[in-house]
C-alpha cells in the first residue's frame, strides 16, 4: 500500500534519533492518480484535502516520538516534482486543520508551515506575509524560510538584499508575533555555488575558500537574528 512505510524508512528515523540529530520531516503528499496540468493548484477539493490530512496522521502516528518536527509542504508557492503551487488562501486552509490532526497523532510533535522558495523573491514575501497575517499563526509551532542563494555584495542584483536582509527577517518577525505566532524559526536551503555545481536559476558562483566563507557568514548571521 502506498500509505505505509517498510523496514528501511524505519531505520532510517530511528537511526537518527539515536545519534541526536533532530529531525523535521517536509510533509509532501503525491496522489499518483492526480491529473495535474498546466495552471493546476493544489488542495481546491475536498477530496485532495482529506487524502493530506490522512497521510498526515498516517505519517505522525507512525513516527509519534521519534520525530520532532514535522514542515506542511516544501516551496508551496512554486511547481514542486511536477506538481503546481498552493494558492495561498488554500495553504493556509490546510494549514487550519492540519495542525490538531498532528498533535492528536502525536501531541509532543511540532508543526512548522514552509513559506515559500527563495525569500529574495518579492512574490515569495508577499506569500509569506500573508501567512504571517493569518489565524493559523498561534496554532503552529515553526516558521520556516529559504533565504540565501548566493546572496552577496559580490552580484548588483544581490547586494541590496543582502544588506537589507536583517531588516527583512525583523519585519518577518515582528509580523508573526503581531499575530500570535511564539514559536522557532527554521533557516533552510542556503547555498553558495561552486563552478563544480552550476544551475540556470542560480548563476551566481564562487572560489571554494569564498563559498565557505559564505557559508560560515551565513550560518552565523542567521542564528544571530
Amino acid at each position: 500500500s502506498p500509505l505505509s512505510f517498510g523496514d528501511y524508512e524505519d531505520q532510517v528515523i530511528d537511526s537518527l534519533k539515536e545519534t541526536g540529530i533532530t529531525i523535521l520531516y517536509n510533509l509532501l503528499y503525491f496522489d499518483e492518480e492526480l491529473q495535474a496540468g498546466p495552471g493546476f493548484l493544489r488542495f481546491r477539493t475536498e477530496q485532495e484535502i482529506q487524502d493530506y490530512l490522512d497521510y498526515a496522521r498516517m505519517v505522525a502516528t507512525h513516527f509519534k516520538g521519534r520525530v520532532q518536527y514535522y514542515e506542511t509542504w516544501n516551496e508551496p508557492d512554486i511547481m514542486n516534482f511536477g506538481q503546481q503551487s498552493i494558492a495561498v488562501e488554500d495553504y493556509i486552509n490546510v494549514i487550519r486543520r492540519l495542525v490538531p490532526v498532528i498533535h492528536a497523532a502525536d501531541p509532543q510533535a511540532k508543526v512548522v508551515i514552509a513559506t515559500g522558495s527563495d525569500l529574495r523573491d518579492p512574490q515569495t514575501q508577499a506569500y509569506l506575509m500573508a501567512i504571517l497575517e493569518s489565524d493559523v499563526m498561534p496554532l503552529v509551532d515553526g516558521i520556516a524560510i529559504h533565504p540565501m542563494y548566493g546572496s552577496s555584495p559580490d552580484y548588483d542584483e544581490l547586494r541590496q538584499y543582502y544588506y537589507e536582509y536583517p531588516a527583512l527577517i525583523q519585519r518577518i518577525k515582528d509580523t508573526a508575533s503581531a499575530h500570535g505566532f511564539a514559536g522557532e524559526y527554521f533557516t533552510e536551503e542556503m547555498n553558495w555555488r561552486t563552478s563544480f555545481f552550476t544551475t540556470e536559476y542560480e548563476v551566481w558562483t564562487y572560489t571554494q575558500p569564498v563559498a565557505a566563507k559564505y557559508y560560515a557568514r551565513g550560518i552565523v548571521i542567521n542564528r544571530g537574528l
